[in-house]
């Protein structure tokens, strides 16, 4: 019997745990082996389809966002509600307030201008940004300077506010000349997605990095509630998209040997992990017939979707969120 070898640590062990994940998001159910490294705790694909363009489709969810229409006053006003929150300087305050602002904006967008204190003058770069949703939106609230890869776009993408995304991965594009330095580097649930090494991704992206800039990494980890009682279910399992799950002590692994301090962590999960997980426990994919989401009034009660969210929160709190945030630092 082969031993696996861990893509994070390199270790082998005969104490890895195996397991045996259907593709859901889609409802295929073709099956992928992953194991667990008994060391740094790391979930991995055994081994990765050689055509992992395939399944990334133009209705993914990262690569299907379209330019909508923009309405002067709707952007103003959705501005100025944006930034109430982040001239907080007290984190707790910024939270309780933001609670209630971000739910008629989304919250997601402005911890990352919290938590990296990025300015209107800050250069942005997004890593497997897809179409480039966060990157436009970001933009309409006044950060202009922003860039995004991504390998799975169909072409390159020029948005009519400005925003350009190249289809490029992370080493090419560090190869062309004239590659500006940037303020902050983000990973937003793209990293997962990466089969090459991760240590090497994060030191390549540090290089680019301005003197005091920073790098964002936003994504799912099995050092999470959601990992443990769902298992293969398990929504944010995505397999095979997601090469690489980590841990706590996976990522501060790779931190370390990029030369990387981490500067802070903070959760995200939101309902979704129970009821995709629900779902996929249910052998219900995620996505229809049309592609389109699936109704979720269809299997579960709104106190139970209250419930999740609910749940959700206090994972967080707990940091057992199966979301992580981490911002990072060169030593």
């Amino acid at each position: 019997m082969s031993q696996n070898i861990c893509r994070i640590c390199n270790s082998t062990s005969e104490n890895d745990l195996t397991f045996s994940v259907k593709e859901m998001m889609y409802g295929t159910q073709e099956r992928f082996e992953y194991f667990q490294c008994s060391k740094c705790k790391a979930l991995q694909i055994v081994t990765a389809p050689r055509n992992l363009a395939k399944y990334y489709p133009q209705d993914y969810y990262s690569i299907s966002f379209k330019e909508p229409k923009v309405s002067i006053i709707k952007t103003f006003i959705k501005a100025l509600l944006f930034k109430i929150p982040l001239l907080l300087r007290n984190e707790k305050l910024y939270q309780n307030i933001s609670k209630i602002i971000y739910k008629i904006i989304d919250g997601s967008i402005a911890n990352i201008i919290f938590y990296s204190k990025a300015t209107n003058q800050s250069r942005i770069l997004d890593v497997g940004c897809g179409n480039g949703n966060l990157l436009w939106h970001l933009c309409e609230l006044g950060y202009t300077k922003t860039i995004g890869i991504d390998p799975y776009v169909q072409d390159d993408i020029v948005y009519q506010n400005g925003v350009k995304v190249y289809k490029n991965n992370l080493e090419n594009y560090i190869s062309k000349a004239n590659i500006p330095q940037f303020d902050l580097i983000m990973f937003n649930h793209s990293l997962e997605h990466v089969e090459t090494s991760h240590i090497e991704t994060l030191i390549l992206a540090s290089k680019m990095l301005s003197k005091n800039g920073l790098i964002l990494l936003r994504l799912p980890t099995v050092s999470s509630h959601a990992w443990e009682k769902y298992r293969e279910a398990w929504f944010n399992l995505d397999a095979p998209r997601h090469i690489i799950l980590h841990s706590i002590e996976s990522i501060d692994y790779i931190c370390k040997k990029s030369g990387l301090n981490i500067i802070k962590k903070y959760y995200e999960s939101g309902a979704m992990q129970f009821f995709g997980s629900e779902l996929y426990q249910r052998n219900i994919p995620f996505l229809d017939e049309q592609g389109h989401p699936q109704d979720l009034n269809k299997f579960f009660s709104k106190k139970e979707l209250q419930r999740f969210q609910k749940d959700s929160e206090k994972l967080n709190k707990e940091e057992k969120g199966d979301w992580i945030s981490i911002i990072c630092q060169k030593k």
